[in-house]
């Protein structure tokens, strides 16, 4: 009797994972991320995102006007989701490490400097 070769699920899914469009592998990496790092549903994104018209929250720039899906912002002491931002704002608030009078100052020196 021949002795079957264990399934290998790595190469499985490898296979399977090259057979997915760009657009399927971004959806899955999109609901992979929000269901892991931010224990949301994609539900729950769904809702946010209509709550702020597919807009970033700060900037307003909607999200077909994007190159990628709107960014969960979060309380990086609390975890706590505040909104849906564009890559380039979310990044902007995480320079500044959620340092309220970082960005205060930030504002002031803008004005100042009009």
């Amino acid at each position: 009797m021949a002795s079957r070769k264990p399934f290998d699920n790595k190469a499985y899914l490898k296979k399977w994972w090259a057979k997915q469009t760009p657009e399927e592998r971004a959806i899955r990496k999109h609901k992979y991320a929000i269901k892991y790092k931010f224990k949301m549903t994609s539900t729950e994104y769904k809702k946010l995102y209509d709550e702020q018209g597919g807009k970033c929250a700060l900037c307003e720039t909607h999200e077909s006007d994007l190159t990628k899906k709107l960014c969960v912002d979060h309380c990086h002491k609390t975890g706590n989701i505040r909104g849906l931002l564009c890559l380039r704002c979310n990044s902007s608030l995480a320079q500044f490490g959620d340092n309220v009078k970082g960005l205060k100052k930030a504002l002031n020196y803008l004005e100042k400097m009009k």
